[in-house]
C-alpha cells in the first residue's frame, strides 16, 4: 500500500511539474510521440538584417521533463503573404546540447530581396512530420523616406554643368527592413541610375553618399528628382527639390578677359583702317 503511494505521489508531482512548465512559457510547444518528454519555447521572434537581407531570427529554448531521452529535432517552414515558402530552417538534436539554439530564416527570396508587407505564417515540425507550432505575423511594411538631399557638380570650359555625387539621409518608419538596391537621380532631360546595397532597420537613419553623373546641363534652376528602388523594382522613397547651377566666379572672370581682349582686338583693327585712309 506504502509503495502504491509513494507511486502515486511521484506520478502526481511529475504531471504538476509538466503543468507549470507549459504555463509558465505561454508560447512553449511540447513533442512527444507517446508521453510528455521535452518542453520547447519560442523565446525570441524578430525581424533583423544579415547580409543586406531580411531575416526571421528565431531562439528556441528546450527543457527536459525527462532527462534519459534525447530531444527531437525541428523543421521551420516560414511562408510569405502570398503563400509561397520563403525558407525553411532546421534545429538538430545535437543544437540543443545547451538548451537553447538560434536560426535565421529569410523573408524574401534571393540576394537583397525585398520583404513584402502581410502575414507571414510560421510553423515547426518535429523529425518525424508532427505539427507542433504555428503563428501569423502581420507587418505593414517598410517605409521609407528620404528626409534631405544635397549635390555637388562642376563647371565645364564649354559652360554646361554636371552633378556628380549627391547625398542624402533616409530613414525608415516602417516595421520591416528597407533593403536599398537601386537609386534614379533626374534634372532635366538628363537621368542615372546608380547601384546600391543598403538596408535600414525600422526606426533607424542612414546617410547614403553616392556617385552620380548627369552631364551636360546648362546653367540655370531645374527640378531634380531622386528616387530608391528594391532589386523587384518597387518604388521604396522618392524626393525632389529645386536647385540652381550656376556660373563660378572663376567663369565670370574667365568672360570678363575674353571680352577686354575682343574690344581691344576692335580698336585695333579700326585703328588700322583709320590710318590707311588717312
Amino acid at each position: 500500500m506504502k509503495k502504491k503511494l509513494k507511486l502515486s505521489i511521484v506520478v502526481a508531482a511529475i504531471v504538476i511539474v509538466s503543468i507549470f512548465v507549459m504555463v509558465s512559457l505561454p508560447v512553449s510547444y511540447c513533442a512527444s510521440d507517446n508521453t510528455l518528454t521535452w518542453s520547447y519555447s519560442l523565446e525570441e521572434c524578430k525581424v533583423v538584417t544579415e547580409d543586406k537581407s531580411s531575416k526571421l531570427k528565431l531562439t528556441v529554448k528546450c527543457a527536459s521533463i525527462e532527462s534519459m531521452l534525447f530531444p527531437r529535432s525541428l523543421k521551420f517552414i516560414l511562408s510569405d503573404p502570398e503563400g509561397n515558402t520563403v525558407d525553411t530552417g532546421y534545429i538538430s538534436s545535437d543544437d540543443f546540447v545547451d538548451g537553447k539554439e538560434t536560426i535565421y530564416l529569410d523573408m524574401a527570396q534571393g540576394y537583397c530581396g525585398q520583404p513584402k508587407p502581410g502575414t507571414y505564417y510560421l510553423v515547426a515540425k518535429t523529425s518525424s512530420g508532427k505539427e507542433i507550432y504555428n503563428d501569423y505575423l502581420t507587418f505593414t511594411g517598410a517605409k521609407l523616406s528620404i528626409e534631405e538631399i544635397r549635390g555637388w557638380y562642376k563647371k565645364y570650359s564649354d559652360g554646361t554643368c554636371a552633378l556628380n555625387k549627391i547625398s542624402m539621409k533616409v530613414r525608415n518608419n516602417g516595421d520591416l527592413p528597407a533593403i536599398i538596391y537601386k537609386g534614379r537621380g533626374r534634372a532635366g532631360n538628363k537621368e542615372d541610375d546608380f547601384l546600391l546595397s543598403e538596408s535600414v532597420m525600422p526606426g533607424d537613419e542612414l546617410t547614403i553618399n553616392e556617385t552620380i553623373w548627369l552631364a551636360y546641363l546648362e546653367s540655370g534652376k531645374y527640378v531634380m528628382h531622386t528616387e530608391l528602388y528594391s532589386k523587384d523594382g518597387q518604388l521604396l522613397a522618392s524626393h525632389q527639390r529645386n536647385i540652381t547651377l550656376k556660373k563660378t566666379k572663376e567663369d565670370v572672370k574667365t568672360l570678363g578677359f575674353e571680352a577686354i581682349f575682343a574690344i581691344g582686338g576692335l580698336l585695333a583693327v579700326a585703328y588700322l583702317v583709320l590710318r590707311r585712309r588717312r
